[in-house]
């Protein structure tokens, strides 16, 4: 499992595990259950928000890179490496 997708997992599962956690034991079964799913929604909510961030800076770099003039394809490297995230 790649590092990425594992910290994901560990972020929805902390979230779940939270959630259990501050749940009223008196409340409705049914109300529990809730919770838990709200608390993975917003976890799953999260997550996509960070794709959705990394996607726009991917679409703006292939932009960059689409529109540069012939000869400049040296700066494409650069502008590639400036839109990865720091683990590449």
């Amino acid at each position: 499992m790649s590092q990425a997708r594992n910290q994901r997992y560990i972020k929805i599962a902390t979230a779940c595990l939270q959630a259990l956690k501050q749940v009223d034991s008196q409340a409705e079964r049914d109300e529990q259950i809730s919770k838990v799913y709200q608390a993975i929604d917003t976890a799953f909510q999260e997550a996509n928000h960070e794709y959705a961030m990394q996607l726009t800076q991917a679409l703006v770099a292939l932009e960059q890179i689409a529109t540069l003039p012939e000869g400049d394809q040296h700066r494409a490297r650069d502008i590639a490496l400036a839109a990865l995230p720091a683990r590449h």
